[in-house]
This record gives C-alpha cells, sequence and structure tokens, in this order.
C-alpha cells in the first residue's frame, strides 16, 4: 500500500523516499536490495535528475514498485516562464535546478551570488533542460568562462 502522501506527480526522487520510508528502510537496505550505493540512492532521493534506467529499474524493485515512464505535454504556463527578453526568470531557473544541489541549501539568490560555482554544478548534473536553462539565464561568456575553468568534465 502507498503512503497517503505519494503522488506520482512529485519528482521521483520523492517518490523513492516517499515509498521507501513506507516500507520502513533505511537508504543503506534499499540500496543493498537494488545492487547500489546509498550515495546513489542520496543523489537519487536528493533531486539529482541523471537517472540510469537499470538503476531506477533496480530501485523500483527494490521497493516493490512499478516503473513507468512515459512523455508528458509541457504546458502553456511552464513554456511562459521567461522575461520579455527571452531569459528564463531567476525563480523559474531555481524551481528548475534547485534539486541539484542536494547537499546544500540554497536559495534562488545563490545563482546571482555565486554563479560560477552554480553554474558549474548545473554544468556537471543537469539535464539538457537544466544546462540549456542555466545558458539562457547567465549567457554564453559565463559559460565559456566555466568550461575553460577547472572542474568541468
Amino acid at each position: 500500500m502507498l503512503p497517503t502522501e505519494y503522488n506520482a506527480t512529485q519528482p521521483i526522487g520523492s517518490q523513492i523516499r516517499s515509498i521507501r520510508k513506507k516500507l520502513g528502510l533505511s537508504l543503506q537496505e534499499t540500496a543493498a536490495r537494488a545492487g547500489t550505493s546509498a550515495p546513489t540512492m542520496h543523489r537519487y532521493e536528493g533531486g539529482y535528475e541523471g537517472y540510469s534506467f537499470s538503476t531506477l529499474k533496480k530501485i523500483a524493485e527494490a521497493l516493490d514498485a512499478d516503473l513507468e515512464i512515459r512523455f508528458q505535454p509541457r504546458t502553456r504556463s511552464r513554456q511562459a516562464k521567461k522575461t520579455s527578453q527571452g531569459k528564463p526568470t531567476r525563480k523559474h531557473l531555481f524551481d528548475t535546478v534547485h534539486r541539484l544541489f542536494w547537499d546544500r541549501k540554497i536559495t534562488a539568490a545563490y545563482l546571482d551570488e555565486f554563479s560560477v560555482w552554480a553554474l558549474r554544478r548545473i554544468l556537471m548534473e543537469g539535464n539538457l533542460n537544466q544546462v540549456q536553462l542555466a545558458v539562457a539565464y547567465f549567457g554564453t561568456g559565463l559559460v565559456d568562462e566555466v568550461i575553460r575553468g577547472r572542474g568541468v568534465d
């Protein structure tokens, strides 16, 4: 039986955590059942979006859950979160990427205050949509600077 707070529209990491907790499993127990590591489980639950399909299948099996993958058409409101200059708003970028900062509690202001650090994390850990939004927000000049710097592979 799924927890009452379970919601299929939640991010996948929240779904994993919700089902795991309902089953009374620790991260380590779930990782062992899935044949992966506790840090991997922590990243997945924390919103890391570089999911491996094979790992998701193993986690679903470990949680005795079905894994469904589907395409969901975007709504106009999701597409329209840009300023008049075509640049995404800081709030929209933050809402899209904040899960990449699973190891820190950040605010939207961090995107501007620590832009090189934030952009490096987005480029390294983000999915295509997150990277595209970051490029549109920060501009190609800062992206080039970050890519030329150390720590981006």
